[in-house]
Parts: structure tokens; C-alpha cells; sequence
């Protein structure tokens, strides 16, 4: 297990609650959406809990922040240089960008399977609609026009069997979704 040092934690709370109250969100609604306890959002907020990097970088990306404008704003509470900051993150944000991609995907959705149409089976531990990702593209790189929200059962019919029809399906619904 990696030890974790000063540097993989971040003191930044009530930052992080004038920006949720100025997006007019509940504690409940980032937590849920972020995967973590609404105590946890709650304490970071009061400053009796420190930001881990990784959930900074979860919080940045689910308030539509930008990563360089936000460090320059809170760069005295934050305490690490921009160019560090970089450094400290290389490799995780292709990570918080796939998560991003999703998420459009997931809202693009709507908490149906895009392929049967049927509303997901039940749902994650967040009370999301549980679907799964799909790349329709396999070599090339994961965005929202080329991955798909999938029920298990498609995804594994998907995966299985290959049929061009159902891809052809779901990059004709996607591009008439884009094209709204």
C-alpha cells in the first residue's frame, strides 16, 4: 500500500462550498454524482477533513472548472504551484477525462440501454441507472460520439456476436443526437 504524504492531500473547504452554493447544488447531489458520503463533501467544507488530489480533480471536473484558473485563484490555500500540480496529476487526468466523457454519455442515456431502449436493470450504489460503457471504436480513443451506455445484456450481446447492424444502429443514433 502507498504511503501517502502531505502532498496527496489538499486544504481548500470553504472554496469548495461557495462554489457548490453558487451552483445552487446539495451536499446529497455532489456526493452522489462524485461517488463519495455527503459527510465526506460536508467536512471538506469545514475544513475538518483535507481534499485528497484525486477528489479535488473529481470536484474540478464535476463544477465545469478550469483546472489552471482554479489553481491560480486558490493557489495560497491549495499550497502546491501550478507546474507542480501538473506534475503531481500526469497520467490521472486521461482518467478524470473518461469520466467526463461518460458522464455525457450516461445524460446523453437518459437511464436507457441506447441500443434496446430499455430502462437500465437497477441501479449502482449511487441510485444511478446501472449501464455500461461500450466503445463502438475499438482502436481509436474514447469520446461521447463513439462510446455508448449499454444494459449488460446488449453489451455482452455486443461483445459476443459483433453484428454490424446494431453497430451501425448506435452510430446512426448518435450522430442524430449530435446533429440536435
Amino acid at each position: 500500500m502507498k504511503q501517502e504524504t502531505c502532498r496527496d492531500y489538499i486544504p481548500i473547504g470553504r472554496n469548495l462550498r461557495n462554489i457548490r452554493k453558487s451552483k445552487g447544488l446539495k451536499i446529497d447531489e455532489v456526493a452522489n454524482k462524485i461517488g463519495c458520503s455527503p459527510s465526506a463533501i460536508s467536512m471538506y467544507e469545514r475544513g475538518e477533513r483535507n481534499v485528497k488530489i484525486e477528489r479535488l480533480l473529481e470536484l474540478i471536473i464535476f463544477y465545469q472548472l478550469d483546472i489552471k484558473q482554479f489553481m491560480n485563484e486558490y493557489k495560497d490555500q491549495i499550497g502546491v504551484e501550478l507546474n507542480d500540480f501538473h506534475e503531481i496529476i500526469n497520467g490521472r487526468l486521461k482518467d478524470t477525462n473518461q469520466i467526463n466523457i461518460e458522464n455525457k454519455v450516461r445524460v446523453r442515456a437518459d437511464g436507457r440501454c441506447e441500443l434496446c431502449g430499455k430502462h437500465a436493470p437497477f441501479v449502482d450504489r449511487n441510485g444511478e441507472p446501472y449501464l455500461e460503457m461500450y466503445l463502438l471504436d475499438t482502436g481509436e480513443q474514447s469520446t461521447e460520439f463513439n462510446t455508448v451506455a449499454l444494459c449488460p445484456n446488449c453489451k455482452a450481446k455486443m461483445k459476443i456476436m459483433n453484428l454490424e447492424g446494431e453497430y451501425l444502429y448506435l452510430k446512426n443514433k448518435i450522430q442524430e443526437k449530435e446533429d440536435i
